[in-house]
């Protein structure tokens, strides 16, 4: 998909005022990045660059998914309380929560409610390191939760740096390993300084394995 076609599309999100302040971040976007390239780019989230984002003050996250490769950007479409609707170009939403992946939606196999509470305990900066469960719960065709508990433990590997869009970062590095009948994944979590989660890795799902989130403008 070409540069443009790309945008063109995130900036029709503005037709549902929930996404109008996404829109026009999206369109300032498009607008740093023709105003320093001749030729367009393959994806605006795979080419940009830190000197692109100049001006833009709105939060922006970039993500990469395991199994398709697909790169976006995200905007946030709406806050509910401590929870923020994070929404990309082709319509897909993540529902995070300081950085907890909690829902998705347009994916297919959607995240209808995620509890995991050490790792929310750690990210609302409450918690540290420990084992606990983490649920996680679906709906099928016929709208019924199917819900999977998973047997995790929490783990701090110390002090890492982290580098995001040519910036690097002083972050700590933590490792949730999971697992539950004979499917097992782990999550990685990159806090900074600030407390802000930087970086992340985080399981979706088996359709797509985890998702890499980098969090470009706080």
């Amino acid at each position: 998909m070409c540069l443009c076609s790309l945008l063109l599309a995130a900036c029709s999100l503005g037709n549902d005022k929930s996404n109008d302040f996404g829109a026009g971040m999206v369109s300032a976007v498009k607008s740093s990045v023709a105003a320093r390239r001749t030729a367009p780019a393959p994806n605006v989230a795979i080419e940009l660059t830190r000197a692109q984002l100049n001006g833009i003050t709105e939060p922006l996250i970039r993500t990469k998914t395991e199994k398709t490769g697909q790169i976006s950007l995200l905007y946030i479409a709406q806050r509910n309380g401590k929870a923020q609707v994070w929404f990309a170009p082709d319509r897909v939403s993540f529902t995070l929560r300081a950085g907890l992946i909690v829902q998705t939606k347009g994916l297919g196999d959607d995240i209808y409610a995620t509890d995991a509470p050490v790792v929310s305990a750690l990210l609302e900066g409450r918690g540290g390191t420990g084992t606990g469960r983490r649920i996680i719960r679906r709906l099928d065709g016929a709208n019924a939760q199917n819900a999977h508990e998973f047997d995790c433990t929490l783990t701090d590997r110390g002090p890492e740096t982290v580098t995001v869009l040519g910036t690097a970062f002083a972050a700590r590095h933590y490792v949730e390993a999971c697992n539950y009948a004979e499917l097992s994944f782990a999550n990685d979590y990159w806090i900074d300084g600030t407390g802000v989660l930087r970086a992340s890795r985080q399981w979706i799902g088996e359709d797509y394995g985890t998702l890499f989130m980098e969090r470009l403008i706080d």
